[in-house]
């Protein structure tokens, strides 16, 4: 070979070493973006799995105390989070999903109206009314990472309030 094509090939070799550098040191930076976003992310959705948890305990509350005194005292823990945590940690999807438990406590524990979704308070209870949420929770606890704080942001979950 000639000194020509040395160059050529040392000069090749050097652009496709700056290349490399530059994609790896593109490709670092993301990363590094990525998980600092995380970092920031992380109480927040520990806060979410939180109040996921607080809600199911409540709800196993209301079905393992045995006087009606008690039940009614559970009821009152779930209506707390309910109107507080829920609507400031959880999406709208995921408080949607609480309406059959929100309709159980209102009317088979509480017993201030009838019940509207729950077909009757007999051979049903807290806990069974929690199914339909704990699937939402589950995919929407799923996708939290990838949602940005805009994107939550601009979910209301006011936005849905039952009678």
């Amino acid at each position: 070979m000639n000194q020509e094509k040395y160059n050529y090939i040392d000069t090749l070799i050097k652009i496709l070493g700056a290349v490399a550098l530059i994609i790896s040191g593109v490709f670092g930076f993301i990363q590094y973006k990525d998980i600092q976003e995380r970092e920031y992310k992380k109480p927040f959705y520990e806060k979410q799995i939180e109040v996921v948890d607080e809600l199911f305990e409540v709800l196993g509350d209301i079905d393992k105390v045995p006087s009606s005194e008690e039940k009614i005292k559970a009821a009152a823990n779930f209506w707390i989070i309910y109107h507080g945590k829920s609507r400031t940690f959880l999406d709208s999807k995921m408080v949607r999903a609480l309406e059959m438990p929100a309709d159980y406590v209102a009317a088979c524990i509480n017993k201030v109206r009838k019940p509207k979704i729950v077909s009757s308070c007999e051979n049903f209870s807290a806990s069974m009314s929690a199914v339909g949420f704990a699937k939402v929770a589950r995919e929407q606890l799923s996708l939290g990472w990838k949602m940005s704080f805009d994107e939550i942001g601009r979910t209301d979950p006011w936005a849905y309030i039952p009678d």
